[in-house]
């Protein structure tokens, strides 16, 4: 079994305009970075997913800073149970819901709901102690429980792990964008240290895996803050927050971050291998 003490909390994230971009996009970086009066910037209010190392919630378990605000890397081999035991610090009710592994009803971390077309309310029959997974209330704490079987298992073809990943799912759209997403890793017997927690410090990063030096995780996306929980509270940071528009074309085409800090993470690692 591998254990993790998840947190869900607030923070301040700076979207990184990419360092290797050309200069036809640099031309076109004050769009979406430069803050005004009616214009948010680069720095937006994010929800996160964060480990700790106590069971108290009072020692932050470090992280390599090239994960931006991706959660923790969730990694656990053939036949092990991953679990995770999450206490929301957030103001908003979340979850947690993984990819590529087997989980009971009671831990599935979703809701369906028949306000967005493809999703609807769908009869299960199960009582509301089953469905306290869906839905984890500010100061409240839930224990998933999830299984690498080896049907999720990488097969002989595979790389030694597949990686998918966990995310919260009242709203997925809503809150990925918002922040709360993560990796997670189903490898073959025998690929992963005992430990899963591989930083050491933010300068030193020891592998967690017998096979490579160093995973990384870079998520290429459009990270959209007009459908994050708290577009509001960044609308806020303006100077002219009263004046400010939602629903103008102009302004919500400001708020895509197109990869953002995960692009920039590459200058970040290729700067890392070229001291070493």
């Amino acid at each position: 079994m591998r254990l993790f003490l998840f947190c869900l909390s607030h923070t301040t994230f700076l979207h990184v305009y990419p360092l290797l971009c050309l200069h036809f996009c640099l031309r076109f970086a004050s769009t979406f970075l430069k803050r005004g009066t009616q214009r948010i910037g680069s720095v937006y209010k994010k929800a996160m997913f964060r480990e700790y190392t106590d069971a108290t919630y009072s020692r932050l378990a470090s992280r390599p800073p090239w994960l931006g605000f991706l959660g923790p890397i969730l990694r656990a081999e053939v036949d092990e149970v991953i679990v995770v035991r999450l206490k929301n610090f957030a103001t908003r009710s979340y979850s947690m819901h993984p990819h590529g592994v087997f989980y009971e009803k009671d831990t599935e971390g979703i809701v369906l709901r028949h306000t967005h077309p493809a999703w609807a309310l769908y009869p299960d029959g199960t009582s509301s102690k089953m469905k306290k997974d869906d839905s984890v209330p500010p100061g409240g704490s839930y224990t998933y429980r999830w299984e690498v079987r080896p049907e999720f298992a990488p097969t002989d073809g595979d790389a030694n792990c597949l990686t998918w990943v966990y995310h919260s799912h009242l709203d997925a759209p809503r809150e990925i964008a918002s922040g709360l997403i993560g990796a997670l890793l189903t490898c073959k017997k025998g690929i992963l240290k005992e430990t899963n927690n591989p930083v050491q410090d933010q300068a030193t990063l020891e592998s967690a895996r017998n096979d490579v030096d160093q995973d990384v995780f870079l998520m290429f996306n459009v990270v959209d803050e007009n459908l994050s929980w708290y577009l509001e509270d960044n609308i806020q940071n303006c100077s002219d927050a009263a004046g400010v528009d939602p629903e103008d074309p102009d302004f919500q085409e400001s708020n895509l971050m197109h990869g953002g800090r995960h692009i920039s993470q590459i200058s970040v690692i290729q700067q890392r291998n070229e001291i070493e």
